[in-house]
C-alpha cells in the first residue's frame, strides 16, 4: 500500500503519541511491506514550520528521521492536472463532477498534496479535515484526530 502524509500527519505524528501509536500500529506507512510519500510541498511546509519556530536540533534529527522513510514526489503535469481539477470540484465549478455542499477554498499547499496523492494511488494521511470533501471522489481519505481516533471523512464536510 502507497501511502501519502500530509504535512499535519508528519507533525503529529512527532508530537503525540496517540498518533504515532495509531499510525504505526494500523497503517505502518514505513513497513517494508508499504511505500511512505511526501509531496515536495509538504517538505516546504515542514521546513518553514522548522524556521518559524525554530525548532531544536533534537526535533530536526526526529523530523530528517521520519523523512528519510519518505519518497518525496515532485510536481509532474499529471499533478497539475489533478490540481486544477480538484480546485474546481472545490469550488463547484467542475465540468462533469457535482459538489454535493458548499463551496470550498482549499488552501493552496493542500490542493497540491491533494493532486499528489491522487496522482499516486496512495491513501492520504491527515489530521486536516478539510481533504474531507474529496474522499469520495479523488481521494483515499484516512483522516486522525490528535487523540489517534479515526475520523469519519463525511462527517467532516
Amino acid at each position: 500500500m502507497k501511502y501519502l502524509l500530509d504535512t499535519s500527519a508528519i507533525v503529529h505524528y512527532l508530537k503525540f503519541k496517540s498518533v504515532y501509536t495509531r499510525m504505526e500500529e494500523d497503517l505502518s506507512p514505513f513497513s517494508d511491506e508499504n511505500t511512505a510519500l511526501v509531496s515536495i510541498v509538504t517538505l516546504g511546509e515542514l521546513k518553514s514550520l522548522a524556521l518559524r519556530n525554530d525548532w531544536s536540533d533534537a526535533k530536526l534529527v526526529q523530523l530528517n528521521d521520519v523523512l528519510s522513510k519518505c519518497d518525496a514526489i515532485p510536481i509532474s503535469s499529471e499533478i497539475i492536472e489533478l490540481y486544477a481539477e480538484i480546485d474546481a470540484y472545490s469550488q463547484g465549478c467542475h465540468e462533469t463532477q457535482e459538489l454535493t455542499i458548499e463551496p470550498r477554498h482549499m488552501g493552496k499547499n493542500d490542493l497540491w498534496i491533494a493532486a499528489t496523492s491522487s496522482s499516486e494511488n496512495a491513501r492520504l494521511i491527515s489530521i486536516d479535515t478539510d481533504f474531507s470533501h474529496l474522499a469520495d471522489n479523488f481521494l483515499d481519505l484516512v483522516l486522525l484526530s490528535v487523540r489517534g481516533k479515526y475520523l469519519d471523512p463525511s462527517e467532516n464536510t
